[in-house]
């Protein structure tokens, strides 16, 4: 049972790092998140199959707290925040948009396309190759 102190922590941590007061990094393994308080604890993020789990562990690597997205909603929320933050997501929306608005805008290739693309053209001993 999540105590209410709990879901306050998990609340005010939300709202820290909506505002950028609590820096996250991503650690070696993918969709794992983790920030560290008074140098002695260390909360990660990472996702869980179709949810994610927030883990709050002491210097000692003692488990203190451990809440699923399935027990409580927020997790998810505060994961995907961090998620969009750390890889700063409302940055690249805007760029898209402004591209996408911009008058002498011209659809590309995916950048995979392209890469691709190039090395099929240098395959087949072809000389011109394209700028990407």
């Amino acid at each position: 049972m999540l105590s209410e102190k709990d879901q306050h922590f998990i609340r005010t941590l939300h709202q820290a790092t909506s505002t950028r007061r609590v820096v996250w990094h991503q650690s070696s393994t993918v969709d794992r998140y983790a920030t560290t308080f008074l140098s002695k604890y260390d909360v990660a993020l990472e996702k869980q199959g179709d949810g994610s789990r927030l883990r709050m562990t002491d210097h000692l690597e003692r488990e203190l707290l451990s809440v699923g997205s399935t027990e409580y909603v927020g997790i998810g929320e505060l994961f995907e925040t961090v998620r969009r933050a750390l890889y700063n997501v409302d940055a690249a929306i805007d760029e898209i948009i402004q591209q996408i608005k911009h008058p002498c805008y011209e659809p590309a290739l995916p950048a995979r396309s392209r890469a691709a693309q190039a090395t099929l053209v240098t395959a087949r001993g072809l000389h011109r190759v394209q700028a990407v």
